[in-house]
């Protein structure tokens, strides 16, 4: 359970606020009602996806997509979800990593996402828990803690996408009890927004019919061990996708980020 909050953490309408989004999907999924809520104030909202949305493994495709034109469609559609929540596309940034595969290019996402960071000077930071749902979430929820770190004038948060709890796959729900839930809960026309974002993601459709559309949650980044899996078995675990999240953690406890403070 959390506190309401109408307009989420600190009401800076003039700072900065970078929402990090592993695929094309993950921010009006994770906080598109809060982010037109944002726009509509007028504050600066940008939007970095770290993959391109086509996984190398045609397995991973969602059904009905055409194989040839995938990555190029999932931009086409965030460009359009973006425009639905009232962000211009010069606020979108494409690091286009591998789908599923982000684990694997941390220097080079480091990188990419460290510049961004020292261009945009974000106030506040927004991404994936590190949850055990997606590879790609926890991979750049462990970018985002070495982002915090690198600046003292950086607030993290995070927001949950899904995870599992005795089996079951639950959506919009954090998989612990890591510090206070907020829970956002904008007007009703900046909802209907949201709906009308997540529309334009039609290569997902089969998958976003379970997220809840009524509220959205943040919590202050915390302090997780990615030594140890979000949850056991991790989501993708009991998908029967064909990696285990210890395997992931190995990668992620070995990460050093190079050095580099943000001003």
């Amino acid at each position: 359970m959390g506190m309401r909050c109408e307009a989420g953490p600190a009401r800076a309408p003039l700072a900065c606020r970078l929402v990090l989004a592993a695929h094309m999907d993950d921010e009006t999924l994770g906080l598109g009602a809060q982010i037109a809520a944002w726009t509509a104030t007028g504050a600066s909202v940008h939007v970095a996806f770290l993959t391109q949305g086509e996984p190398q493994d045609r397995r991973f495709y969602a059904a009905g997509a055409d194989i040839h034109s995938y990555a190029a469609r999932r931009r086409t559609e965030a460009l359009l979800a973006a425009h639905a929540l009232g962000l211009p596309s010069r606020n979108l940034h494409f690091a286009d990593f591998p789908d599923l595969e982000l684990s694997l290019h941390l220097d080079a996402a480091w990188e990419w996402l460290h510049r961004l960071s020292g261009r945009l000077r974000p106030r506040f930071i927004y991404a994936p828990a590190y949850e055990g749902g997606h590879p790609d979430h926890d991979a750049l929820n462990l970018l985002a803690s070495h982002l915090q770190a690198s600046s003292t004038k950086i607030s993290a948060w995070e927001y949950p996408l899904y995870t599992q709890c005795r089996g079951r796959v639950l959506y919009s729900s954090f998989p612990n009890r890591l510090g206070p839930v907020r829970i956002l809960r904008p007007e009703a026309s900046f909802r209907r927004r949201k709906c009308r974002a997540l529309s334009c993601y039609i290569s997902q459709r089969s998958t976003l019919q379970y997220f809840p559309m009524t509220e959205e949650k943040i919590r202050r980044l915390p302090r997780h061990d990615f030594k140890r899996p979000a949850v056991e078995p991790t989501v993708y675990e009991l998908w029967g996708w064909p990696w285990r999240g210890s395997e992931f953690c190995a990668i992620w406890s070995r990460f050093q980020p190079a050095d580099g403070q943000l001003p």
